[in-house]
């Protein structure tokens, strides 16, 4: 063997990287913990809000509600004021939406599997109403457990085929015997069953 250029010692040492490197990787990091959250957002189609709701389904958001924790958690709601709130706001969009005061104004509610919340809303519409002396019917599917009661409840039987071959939710409406006619209430609300184990 033979050398061709014998190996030899600089003559002073070379700046360290590391603080280059450091620097590199908190900006690095950084910008893929950002990016990464912002596609996260950006790829999420959960509602968040009233407008994307509005936006979704192409129809006015009434109310909203918050998610409430339940009893005996450490965060305390006063479930009773934020009920009260809540049904205060909803018929206050009622009204800023009402067109003329002859006619009343018909809401309609369902969800797509039994159990979801509606006649509980409604017990609450009810009794809120009740207490503010709000002229409303209440039209509900028949049920064992129904929560709602009082002269402005009535029901149908939801295996009543011909009575979903209505022309219009007026048309509907119209077939009940009540008391009054449905002219002559303010708000009338309108439970539908669930979509999915009722078909009509």
């Amino acid at each position: 063997l033979k050398v061709i250029d014998p190996p030899f010692y600089p003559a002073s040492p070379e700046k360290s990287k590391r603080l280059l490197i450091l620097i590199f990787s908190l900006v690095a990091g950084g910008a893929i913990s950002m990016g990464s959250v912002m596609a996260s957002d950006l790829l999420n189609t959960s509602i968040k809000s009233p407008s994307r709701a509005r936006e979704i389904i192409g129809l006015p958001v009434a109310a909203s509600l918050p998610v409430l924790t339940t009893p005996g958690t450490k965060t305390t709601i006063e479930f009773a004021q934020l009920v009260y709130q809540s049904m205060n706001l909803f018929y206050q969009h009622l009204r800023s939406r009402q067109k003329t005061s002859k006619q009343p104004v018909i809401v309609a509610f369902f969800s797509t599997q039994e159990k979801e919340g509606k006649s509980f809303f409604l017990q609450q519409l009810n009794d809120y109403a009740r207490r503010m002396e709000i002229h409303s019917l209440f039209v509900t599917p028949n049920q064992e457990e129904s929560p709602l009661e009082g002269k402005n409840v009535c029901s149908y039987d939801k295996a009543n085929a011909k009575l979903f071959r209505r022309k219009s939710i007026s048309e509907f409406l119209e077939s009940f015997t009540i008391d009054n006619p449905v002219r002559d209430y303010d708000y009338v609300f309108l439970e539908l069953p669930a979509i999915l184990q009722n078909a009509y």
